[in-house]
């Protein structure tokens, strides 16, 4: 049974990284700007910078480094996250097609599924600890710190949501209050359907 848990891990990471590839080739593809600034921008984004830490994770779980219960319900509750703000607020803004469209389903859809079903099926969960959900807010709230930073300096906001330019500071912010605050929900439901699973049990 660990070699099918690290395998799916392994399987789930290296998809993680590939599609976070080809969504970098897609977007550098575009040529809207020069390819320093595209990089800055392209790293400006919750669902890429989201990615590439799941992958991360999940890779070093399937080649034998176990990720604690704590971390992997992190990483499951950032993942949901981005689908759930991909559904409500940023799908349909813009037409994908082939290589694109691939990538964006994957990124916001089939590996935030994926990470729910490995935390559901492999993660012991019991031992999680509601004061954890907002330790986990550290990852949100210093990328809003980060995007406001750039933001202030190169004029660019990744999401319409964000955008000081448009909304102005107190808008923007109070928006990413708003998605702080879901996401503390995100991890809390989290934490209480670990602490019920009938497969979960006590971490060591």
């Amino acid at each position: 049974m660990d070699s099918i848990r690290r395998s799916n891990a392994l399987v789930a990471g290296v998809i993680g990284l590939v599609m976070v590839v080809l969504q970098l080739v897609v977007y550098l593809r575009s040529g809207v700007a020069p390819v320093g600034v595209m990089l800055l921008r392209f790293f400006c984004y919750f669902t890429i910078l989201t990615n590439l830490l799941a992958a991360v994770v999940f890779v070093r779980i399937g080649l034998g480094r176990l990720g604690s219960a704590s971390l992997v319900t992190a990483v499951t509750g950032y993942m949901l996250v981005v689908g759930i703000i991909h559904y409500f607020f940023l799908r349909g803004l813009r037409e994908l097609n082939g290589a694109g469209l691939v990538a964006d389903m994957f990124l916001h859809v089939v590996l935030p599924f994926s990470c729910l079903v490995y935390w559901v099926m492999w993660v012991e969960k019991g031992g999680l600890k509601w004061r954890s959900a907002f330790v986990w807010l550290g990852y949100p709230l210093g990328y809003i710190l980060w995007i406001m930073v750039v933001g202030a300096v190169t004029g660019f906001y990744p999401y319409p949501f964000a955008n000081v330019g448009n909304l102005g500071y107190p808008r923007a912010l109070a928006n990413g209050g708003m998605i702080l605050a879901g996401s503390w929900v995100v991890f809390a439901v989290l934490i209480g359907m670990g602490r019920k699973l009938p497969l979960s049990r006590k971490l060591p």
